[in-house]
């Protein structure tokens, strides 16, 4: 950093804007605001209301692991149909919905190295893989959510959940809470359902799944992963199935 006499705690006491100091430190702002504003918007260039940034390319993709990023574009949607629905009862900003998006992409790439533990595989993948395009700051954020979508609840036992804040701890189970619902409505990964719609009715979150093969499975499913969003809003979960319109 460049000199200035004037300088102290803080603050220059004679030279005011001339201060090269205050320069110095006006330039890394800006350039880290500049830095700021081209993530937003690489993250907004929608491809319906899914983004481009929420659906990142890996290099040289091999079938097996094509197999479940295809199973993570249906879970990705439903889940940010869900968000989109209780928007008004998590509260959770847009910077969020991104980091779900991601998650629900890549929740499952873990299955290739096998079906054991795959959420843990997931979220070392997420972390690990370098030529993945994910801003450094959510990167831990979306292996989270995606480790989270199955088995062990959220705990401070795990010190990657543990050193967040309050706040992205609450915002994360929330987050993981909506991916394991939206995973259930893709249990079978055979696209059953044609598309869901969503809605608050009192305490209780209704959803209408449009099938156009038998669901019983991804019902019976969202049954059994919803306890986890219950216990966080108090709310239980109803499903409805209704045939495709022709």
């Amino acid at each position: 950093m460049v000199a200035c006499k004037h300088w102290k705690n803080g603050h220059c006491k004679d030279c005011r804007k001339n201060c090269p100091i205050k320069k110095k430190l006006g330039q890394m702002a800006a350039k880290k605001a500049a830095q700021k504003q081209k993530v937003h918007k690489a993250a907004h260039k929608t491809v319906g209301k899914v983004t481009l940034a929420m659906q990142p390319a890996f290099p040289l993709v091999h079938d097996e692991l094509q197999k479940h990023l295809v199973h993570g574009r249906r879970v990705q949607a439903w889940a940010l149909h869900l968000f989109a629905a209780l928007r008004a009862v998590h509260g959770l900003a847009a910077p969020w919905e991104e980091i779900l998006g991601l998650a629900a992409y890549l929740h499952d790439i873990g299955w290739v190295r096998g079906q054991k533990k795959h959420h843990k595989h997931s979220q070392s993948m997420i972390l690990d893989n370098a030529v993945l395009p994910l801003a450094s700051e959510i990167r831990p954020l979306v292996a989270l959510v995606a480790r989270y979508h199955r088995k062990a609840k959220p705990s401070l036992k795990h010190k990657a959940f543990a050193a967040l804040g309050s706040a992205e701890r609450n915002a994360v189970c929330v987050l993981a809470s909506l991916l394991r619902i939206a995973d259930a409505l893709e249990y079978s990964h055979n696209a059953a359902l044609a598309g869901i719609t969503a809605c608050v009715q009192g305490q209780c979150l209704a959803i209408t799944a449009e099938y156009t093969k038998d669901a019983s499975a991804e019902v019976a499913r969202v049954h059994k992963k919803s306890t986890l969003f219950t216990a966080l809003l108090g709310m239980s979960v109803q499903v409805h199935c209704a045939p495709r319109a022709c």
